[in-house]
């Protein structure tokens, strides 16, 4: 069976998506990244509901922790959330150290490119499904290449396979306000990823389709003592069909707990003046919360609503001035 796990989801759940108390309440129509110095660099809050979005890059540089980080916000506003594990590498401790409730996920495990793509419409149809991440797009194998008698090229029936379901599914995401997130391992060093498309023009849909597309990529280790505990990712925006590209920005994904989030909110909040430093201590709505980063850090760990308020403040502050 390609089904790994099915986990019961409450009836009050399986309704349209309600993004009505998100957290960035000038944009409802998105959800977060997870990363506040991405969402930022979106222009519009984050991910667009309601668009397929794709995240580029090579092995190991963040494309599956950012889709897991995704999940956890919209499921933190009630949103339910689907994995098609493709790749079959999806690794559920570190999907809850992200902050994912895995009881609330539904996870597939597809054989071929034909039960991957047939899930992802049946999730769209049903409307009950805000998120639905396909991981990756390269190891989307047709049933077709387990007959040693078939002539056809698996890569071009997967391009057109794809090509064919994203334009049966592009009213549907748009009526349920869904986000589809495609991730699409690179080669390092490859930097034209949609090679010979005057043969094949059917590898543009994902490309055209995508109204949002990332590129990630490593930049160096983040080390303590010779000990390597994370790692800094560049995140190029490479499309954004609702606001001007930025050219891009660094995000630290830890080992053990994906994007450092808390870390953005502090300088962010520094940076914005949220957060003073007065004498010795830190001084946040004329109460002290610290003498130096790791009580910020400590306080913000032990009490999420007042990260929540932090967070929500700064984005008042940064898109009221942008617009």
């Amino acid at each position: 069976m390609w089904v790994r796990r099915l986990m019961s989801v409450s009836e009050s759940n399986l309704g349209l998506p309600n993004n009505q108390e998100s957290v960035n309440t000038l944009f409802p129509a998105t959800i977060s990244t997870g990363s506040l110095r991405l969402d930022i660099a979106l222009s519009i809050g984050g991910l667009p509901l309601g668009e397929f979005c794709e995240i580029a890059g090579p092995m190991t540089s963040g494309k599956t922790t950012l889709c897991l980080h995704t999940i956890a916000e919209s499921q933190k506003h009630g949103g339910v959330c689907a994995f098609i594990d493709v790749d079959h590498m999806l690794d559920v401790r570190y999907a809850a150290n992200c902050g994912v409730n895995v009881k609330q996920l539904l996870v597939f495990d597809p054989m071929y490119a034909e039960d991957a793509l047939g899930i992802v419409q049946n999730l769209c149809l049903s409307g009950a499904v805000e998120v639905i991440v396909v991981d990756s797009i390269n190891s989307l194998v047709p049933k077709a290449e387990f007959d040693p008698y078939s002539s056809i090229n698996p890569k071009e029936f997967v391009d057109h396979l794809l090509s064919h379901y994203l334009q049966r599914l592009t009213s549907c995401v748009k009526k349920f306000n869904q986000l589809i997130l495609f991730t699409n391992c690179i080669p390092s060093g490859k930097e034209n990823i949609y090679h010979n498309l005057n043969r094949n023009p059917s590898r543009l849909a994902l490309k055209l389709h995508a109204a949002v597309r990332l590129g990630l990529s490593f930049i160096s280790l983040i080390q303590k003592n010779n000990l390597s505990y994370g790692e800094k990712i560049n995140v190029r925006i490479i499309k954004n069909k609702f606001a001007p590209c930025q050219d891009s920005v660094e995000l630290d994904i830890m080992y053990n707990n994906g994007i450092n989030a808390i870390g953005e909110i502090i300088e962010f909040a520094r940076d914005l003046g949220v957060i003073k430093r007065e004498g010795e201590f830190f001084i946040y709505h004329n109460q002290q919360v610290g003498k130096d980063q790791k009580d910020l850090i400590d306080l913000l760990t032990q009490h999420p609503s007042q990260k929540k308020d932090l967070e929500l403040e700064i984005r008042q502050l940064v898109f009221t001035n942008e617009a």
